[in-house]
């Protein structure tokens, strides 16, 4: 076989991390249709904020925005394009259609191809119908499981699956893989490999839906949700999620994907269907409690807009979702993120500024955010609303303002 000869198509939040790491071993390109994207990376920036200028200037990784000039260079082509879902939650593979479809004409005997992009049981052969009918081509999946803002479970230490239409297919690419990444678990099949991939962020999703539903009833009963929690996880066997907004290109968009192929089967998944309605909710939980104690004219002020906690990805950010319906609403909200630039408000207005907010919205209490917790507290009018959505405060502390959590 002839040595690999890599291709990365998208550099994204998925695609940088698995072409640098590839660059490391095998002369590998990253291809980008952003101009923008590939110019920052040249100059050895990511907008993403995940790499250092440093990592990425002295990687051996090739950038191109030319799919057409990678032919005779490359014979391993990995994609990691999106697949987010459109406004009626309906999976969009338009970009994993467009790279299949530039590559159909570059594509050589004994060509592989990896698909890293997250679909549903059956899409990859679906997929396959848009690239040449050759049958030396290897077609393998290899699901992401990339989390940004993570330093600890980063694609080189993670256990990565891996799956070829024949074994033999499925033996090369684990062999590619394994130079790069810490641990490979070779899947049964592309279909099974698929299906693992949604069920790992849907058991997220519905034991997280299930805390959101619990935090309801709670907060009715009067009855404080985290300190059941802390109570309940006492006990060996239990799972301590905790509850929140669910968003991002994982949690919030997987599920949608199962729920999509098993329409096609006559099959209607009530628990996976019931805790995304539930979890959707839970923006217009916090707006409708915000709304129910501010006027129009009142300013609020929210802290973080990303997805979650310590990163900038604020792809289905439903912190954003938030922000954007009180917007609407007509309310006066200024928001503030240290991961986020050129937003309503700074870290360094909220020390100066003299005007006191009447309310604060703890959508995502980044680290950064709750370093400097005391200097946005300042800024908060004495016994405002505090909308803590994932429990960051200790409201016996905080006295002084009138603290709800989720």
């Amino acid at each position: 076989m002839n040595e690999p000869k890599i291709c990365v198509i998208g550099l994204g939040y998925v695609g940088l991390p698995v072409a640098l790491s590839f660059a490391k071993k095998f002369p590998t390109i990253g291809f980008d249709s952003d101009q923008r994207r590939i110019d920052q990376l040249r100059d050895g920036i990511d907008a993403n904020g995940e790499f250092s200028i440093d990592t990425i200037k002295k990687s051996k990784l090739q950038l191109t925005t030319s799919i057409a000039n990678i032919e005779n260079q490359a014979n391993f082509y990995i994609i990691c394009v999106p697949t987010p879902v459109d406004d009626y939650n309906v999976p969009d593979l338009t970009y994993m259609q467009k790279a299949c479809f530039s590559l159909s004409f570059n594509l050589k005997e004994h060509d592989t191809i990896v698909f890293e992009s997250t679909v549903y049981p059956g899409a990859i052969k679906q997929l396959k119908k848009l690239l040449p009918d050759n049958a030396t081509l290897r077609i393998g999946y290899s699901p992401e499981r990339i989390n940004p803002g993570d330093k600890v479970h980063t694609f080189e230490n993670i256990t990565k699956v891996v799956a070829g239409e024949t074994e033999e297919d499925t033996e090369y690419i684990a062999s590619v893989y394994s130079k790069v990444v810490k641990n490979v678990y070779k899947a049964q099949s592309i279909e099974v490999a698929e299906a693992a991939k949604v069920i790992e962020n849907i058991q997220r999703d519905v034991n997280i839906a299930l805390v959101n539903e619990l935090a309801l009833l709670f907060d009715k009963m009067g009855i404080n949700t985290k300190q059941v929690l802390d109570a309940a996880a006492t006990k060996w066997n239990f799972h301590d999620y905790r509850p929140g907004l669910v968003g991002g290109h994982c949690i919030g968009v997987d599920p949608y994907y199962l729920l999509h192929a098993a329409k096609k089967h006559g099959f209607h998944p009530q628990i996976i269907d019931a805790g995304r309605r539930v979890n959707d909710s839970i923006v217009d939980v916090i707006v409708n409690k915000v709304l129910s104690r501010c006027k129009k004219g009142d300013k609020i002020l929210q802290c973080g807009y990303t997805f979650k906690e310590n990163c900038s990805d604020d792809r289905n950010s439903k912190a954003l979702e938030i922000y954007e319906k009180l917007i609407d609403a007509g309310m006066s909200i200024y928001l503030y993120d240290p991961y986020q630039k050129d937003l309503d408000v700074s870290l360094e207005q909220l020390e100066t500024e003299t005007t006191e907010y009447d309310c604060l919205i703890l959508s995502v209490p980044h680290d950064k955010i709750m370093e400097n917790i005391d200097t946005i507290l300042d800024a908060i009018a004495v016994e405002s609303l505090i909308v803590d959505v994932k429990s960051a405060l200790d409201p016996k502390q905080n006295m002084e303002f009138d603290v709800w959590q989720l």
